[in-house]
């Protein structure tokens, strides 16, 4: 009974393992879908209407951020 047992799980086992490894490689050269972007997340800069902010003043409000956390973390206690 014992005997039988071994046999059926060797004989279960020399499938099993070479039907896994075989369905792992063809699952792993399957093609990968292409995801479509929707049009809602596309960039905003291909908007010939958005109105365009110069860099000038993207640095100055870079600027004045700047100085505001520094002034506040100036005045922080050290420990």
């Amino acid at each position: 009974m014992r005997n039988s047992r071994r046999k059926f799980m060797i004989a279960l086992w020399a499938l099993g393992v070479p039907l896994g490894i075989l369905a792992g490689s063809v699952a792993a050269q399957a093609p990968t879908p292409v995801q479509k972007r929707h049009p809602s997340l596309t960039d905003k800069d291909d908007d010939p209407d958005a109105p365009k902010v110069g860099t000038k003043t993207i640095l100055e409000a870079n600027q004045k951020t700047s100085r505001k956390v520094s002034s506040a973390f100036s005045n922080w206690p050290a420990n």
